[in-house]
């Protein structure tokens, strides 16, 4: 199964990378996810049920097209909580987080820790990989993504999920972890970087995580309350209107979307969230899903534009 023989073993986990910053940077963060779910009882990430559904819609598509018994390696598979719910596949694993890896082995998944650039099997291997929530987070993505699909079979399948056209903007200024998201996608770049890039086949997407979490899920938010905008189109208005200008019935159509702040669209959009569910029905029209998956297949034989 692995081409090299592992750095060291640490409680029966081998080891394929150094310790870096990179790493100890997650290490820490996967401490603060069992420090804030031991606290709080849910992760500091996302919302319970976005966790569930983003699983869901992921599990739905391997189930959908992978048969049991066949071999499936989640790259980046945190504390195994997603493929502990699928027994019937050959079923493994690698982080760069030993405290997620433990976990994870204890689900009866057989983990490594590595990097993707430090991929330790052996070519064509798999049926299947998956990267959950990881595409974003890496800092040499070209050669992560060379790794996963070198060890795909040929015809053999994977599941990518990742952000959808996330908001990056809270990442420029996070004090807490150096490295987090530096990424986002929508499914036309994810689909042209893994078709155009490697040479996949495209098979379909979805989406999940579709409750309202983060403000930056609106699709089309209002203006701030305390928007420069908000001072300087009255006064172009009234000077227009002094001086007879012929624009403005068009000032005073862009005024039309003052009616409602931003802080206002939040703030009734939680209110259904937390007290009236029954309504969030019509977030869709709202919100943007925080998330997406996308399937893809290699094909039998990748062509040397490429491999």
């Amino acid at each position: 199964m692995f081409i090299r023989d592992p750095l060291e073993e640490i409680d029966g986990i081998p080891i394929f990378s150094k310790n870096d910053n990179y790493i100890l940077n997650y290490c820490q963060m996967a401490d603060d996810h069992f420090d804030h779910e031991e606290q709080v009882g849910h992760s500091p990430f996302m919302t319970g049920d976005q966790i569930l559904d983003s699983e869901k819609v992921t599990l739905d598509f391997v189930e959908r097209h992978l048969p049991a018994s066949a071999s499936i390696l989640d790259a980046g598979v945190g504390t195994g909580a997603m493929l502990s719910k699928v027994p019937q596949y050959d079923r493994f694993g690698i982080d760069i987080a030993l405290p997620y890896l433990k976990k994870a082995r204890q689900a009866g998944i057989t983990v490594a820790m590595s990097k993707l650039v430090d991929m330790p099997f052996y070519d064509t291997v798999f049926d299947a990989v998956s990267a959950c929530d990881v595409l974003e987070h890496l800092l040499d993505l070209d050669a992560s993504v060379t790794q996963l699909v070198r060890v795909l079979k040929p015809g053999g399948l994977l599941f990518v999920r990742v952000p959808n056209a996330e908001d990056l903007s809270s990442y420029v200024t996070d004090q807490q972890y150096k490295y987090a998201h530096v990424r986002s996608f929508t499914v036309d770049s994810l689909r042209l970087y893994m078709e155009k890039c490697f040479g996949l086949e495209f098979l379909e997407h979805g989406y999940c995580a579709k409750s309202f979490y983060a403000a930056s899920q609106l699709i089309n938010p209002a203006v701030p309350v305390d928007a420069a905008v908000r001072s300087v189109l009255p006064e172009l208005l009234n000077e227009a209107i002094l001086s007879e200008g012929e624009y403005c019935d068009a000032l005073r159509t862009l005024g039309k979307g003052f009616s409602l702040t931003y802080e206002e669209q939040v703030d009734a959009l939680v209110l259904l969230r937390d007290n009236h569910p029954e309504f969030m029905g019509l977030a869709h029209y709202f919100v943007r899903p925080a998330e997406l998956v996308g399937v893809f297949r290699k094909p039998a034989a990748l062509s040397s534009e490429v491999s």
